[in-house]
């Protein structure tokens, strides 16, 4: 649902809307003056706003690590490096 969510304000920004028992089927829109998104647009955009965010966080995780190794590299254990706050 959070995705969803993330996907109508990104779709149809500064739109009210309410969407009922977390059923795309039932968005009562709040504004009759906007393009509404499709159910196909907006679970199209879910997906993608999760991919992202999945990616972000591997790429964090990618981004220690590499930073852990990086000061391995130059002769401190992986105990030191993790001390000097790499966590």
């Amino acid at each position: 649902m959070i995705y969803l969510s993330k996907a109508l304000r990104e779709l149809a920004p500064d739109t009210a809307w309410s969407i009922v028992e977390g059923d795309l089927d039932n968005i009562v829109w709040h504004s009759d003056d906007i393009s509404q998104p499709s159910k196909a647009d907006i679970e199209a955009k879910a997906v993608e706003l999760e991919a992202q965010e999945a990616a972000a966080k591997q790429a964090a995780i990618d981004a220690k690590q590499s930073a852990i190794d990086k000061l391995m590299a130059l002769g401190l254990t992986e105990e030191e490096a993790l001390a000097l706050g790499v966590n």
